[in-house]
């Protein structure tokens, strides 16, 4: 049996175009951070596209983010 199977993986995933891909894709995905105080635009369309896809969405300060 294929150990990767057995374990879960993690993948960040960095940048609006990498992420909005990575929602289109199918692939999924377990949670979205964006800068707190980011609501519209494409931070909006990327967390509507991340709900969707069953992601939980978290505004965080920029220090999480780097």
């Amino acid at each position: 049996m294929d150990q990767h199977s057995e374990q879960e993986q993690t993948l960040i995933v960095a940048g609006r175009n990498a992420v909005t891909e990575l929602l289109k894709s199918g692939r999924p995905v377990d949670t979205l951070y964006l800068r707190r105080g980011e609501q519209g635009g494409t931070a909006a369309k990327l967390a509507a596209m991340a709900k969707q896809a069953g992601a939980v969405v978290k505004q965080v300060d920029d220090k999480k983010l780097d």
